[in-house]
């Protein structure tokens, strides 16, 4: 059994839709973003789901609940995803029901994401970034870098 969720993400509510390929049975559910009825809604589905969703940068805290309740997310490019849009009428519901059919066709337009290792692996100390005295993040890069390859200084 396959089980494939198309959701269209907003910052307080998401709607769903979803099919267990096994059965073929579909629905669509709007879920506010409550922490606990979130994760228990996903914790609680029978196996691993394929999710999908548009790219939002509000959507961080999303993406970890999914990973550490084991399912696997791809996350699309809006743009690609609305030019496959078959009516003019956009609404959560029809937007949902869009990302359900790329994922389960295959077709979904994902994008490319630093992998979660990477992420959690990286740390600011001995990497060569440091934090400036106004709170900005700025980037230190060493003549050794990768960056500065190619370079040579007094140019």
């Amino acid at each position: 059994m396959t089980l494939y969720i198309g959701v269209d993400f907003h910052p307080h509510q998401q709607t769903l839709a979803w099919c267990d390929t096994r059965t073929g049975e579909t629905r669509t559910l709007d879920l506010g973003h409550d922490p606990e009825k979130v994760r228990h809604f996903y914790s609680s589905l029978p196996e691993p789901a394929t999710i999908g969703i548009e790219a939002s940068a509000r959507a961080t805290w999303f993406e970890n609940m999914l990973f550490e309740t084991g399912h696997k997310l791809f996350v699309g490019n809006p743009v690609l995803i609305r030019k496959r849009a078959t009516s003019r009428h956009k609404n959560d519901r029809r937007d949902a029901e869009l990302i359900l059919e790329l994922l389960m066709r295959d077709e979904f337009p994902t994008i490319w994401r630093r992998p979660r290792r990477a992420i959690r692996s990286s740390t600011f100390s001995g990497s060569g970034k440091s934090w400036s005295g106004s709170g900005r993040k700025s980037t230190t890069v060493s003549r050794e870098s990768p960056m500065m390859s190619g370079f040579q200084r007094g140019r």
